[in-house]
């Protein structure tokens, strides 16, 4: 997302997992971030633990991460040229895992 001009940050986070203490870290995608009014989509790219003790993503989750990339790219231009009085800037969501999803979507559904 960033070669593409998106501002990218991470937020990242430990949880108790059933072997202990691991940092996740959650990715956060904005368009224009000097436009306070954002229209949010989210999807988890899902974590899954091997025995060497290092979590990587899982794949069930692939699709919609690709396809909110894909939409990133194909959106980018127009973007850019709609006056921001009249439309609010995307910003998208990538969830470490699943439960931190459930979690923030049950916060803003609220």
């Amino acid at each position: 997302m960033n070669n593409i001009g998106w501002t990218v940050s991470d937020d990242s986070f430990t949880d108790t997992t059933p072997l202990g203490d691991k940092t996740f870290v959650n990715v956060i995608a904005v368009h224009d971030p000097d436009v306070s009014r954002r229209l949010t989509l989210a999807c988890h790219y899902d974590s899954k633990l091997f025995t060497d003790d290092e979590f990587i993503a899982a794949t069930d989750s692939a699709v919609p991460c690709a396809l909110m990339i894909d939409v990133a790219r194909a959106l980018n231009a127009s973007l850019s040229k709609v006056p921001h009085f009249f439309v609010n800037t995307l910003c998208f969501l990538y969830f470490a895992y699943t439960r931190i999803c459930r979690f923030v979507l049950q916060i803003l559904v609220l």
